[in-house]
């Protein structure tokens, strides 16, 4: 674990933090000066400026809890960093690129990566607001299911196997993603327009899992077209009861004494929801995945406006557990 010291802020903070760099952790004050680009003294200097900065600037000083994370010496090349942001730098200021490319990506990123953020919560990257209503505006056909996971009886030898006793619930998102479907024809796109699943969990707060191609896991027909079209599968564990590796970037159900059981009923249960909602949209192109094609770009560019308009503060719309679906 990484140390923590606790600072009194009507004291010195210069004071406090020399005497934790100097007397009680020096190993840590060692690592600290890596920050003052070897100079303890400067890092120091750096710090308390960081400090002050949040408990005094305009943007934070009236807020009862601020949280900042220092990330230093970046080293950061992305082909994705915009021209527009390229030539609003100099040439010769590479760390402000660097700089400016992470913050970018982290904007762009963060939306997909988290579904419980409260409405009350402001994310900021900059000074410019994160909204996360990334999937109720990029999913056609959007639908929800409840399902009730046993985590201990195999669903094969269990009488309540779809109500069982003891167990909790999980909430299984399922729509086609138009936007994606379209640029997986782009040849110069890395989109592929299989099945996505994604899986979020409670417990760590944001997305633990994410299969380009679910199809396998699931234990659905993988081959040529099924289950394509930009089909989409997010399961929300809002309850947090998904075994979670120590990292928590992943399922771990070995770490529980029936983890098979509960994994075999969670994915057979996604199986068929994720099946049941394709054969049930598919019929209504008479079982032409080429129809079913068609008919989800034609929605490409009405969910392209829509997901254009999140980000203005006037186009409200509810998160994901407050939707309404038919």
């Amino acid at each position: 674990y990484l140390p923590s010291y606790p600072l009194q802020l009507e004291g010195s903070i210069r004071e406090q933090l020399e005497k934790i760099f100097k007397v009680d952790d020096p190993e840590v004050g060692r690592s600290a000066a890596a920050y003052g680009f070897g100079d303890l003294k400067i890092a120091i200097d750096r710090l308390v400026k960081h400090i002050e900065d949040m408990c005094s600037s305009s943007t934070w000083g009236d807020e009862k809890h601020v949280f900042r994370l220092i990330m230093d010496k970046l080293r950061y090349r992305n082909v994705k960093e915009s021209s527009q942001e390229s030539n609003n730098m100099e040439d010769g200021d590479p760390y402000r690129r660097a700089v400016n490319g992470l913050m970018q990506e982290i904007k762009s990123a963060l939306p997909s990566q988290y579904i419980h953020i409260p409405v009350n919560f402001d994310v900021k990257v900059g000074m410019e607001k994160v909204y996360f209503n990334y999937w109720q505006t990029r999913l056609a056909e959007l639908s929800v299911f409840y399902v009730k996971i046993d985590p201990d009886n195999s669903f094969r030898v269990s009488d309540d196997w779809m109500e069982p006793a003891f167990g909790y619930h999980i909430r299984v998102f399922v729509g086609f993603d138009p936007i994606r479907f379209l640029e997986s024809e782009d040849p110069n796109s890395s989109e592929i327009k299989t099945l996505s699943l994604h899986l979020y969990s409670r417990k760590s707060g944001r997305l633990i899992r994410h299969d380009p191609d679910g199809r396998s896991i699931l234990g659905l027909t993988a081959g040529g077209t099924n289950y394509c079209q930009g089909l989409t599968v997010i399961v929300d564990d809002f309850a947090g009861q998904l075994p979670l590796n120590p990292t928590k970037q992943d399922v771990a159900f070995s770490e529980q004494a029936n983890g098979q059981v509960h994994e075999k009923n969670l994915y057979l249960w996604i199986n068929a929801i994720a099946g049941g909602y394709y054969n049930y949209i598919l019929d209504f192109f008479n079982g032409r995945k080429g129809d079913l094609s068609n008919g989800v770009k034609g929605l490409s560019k009405k969910l392209k406006k829509l997901y254009d308009q999140r980000c203005d503060p006037k186009f409200q719309i509810n998160s994901l557990a407050k939707g309404r679906y038919t």
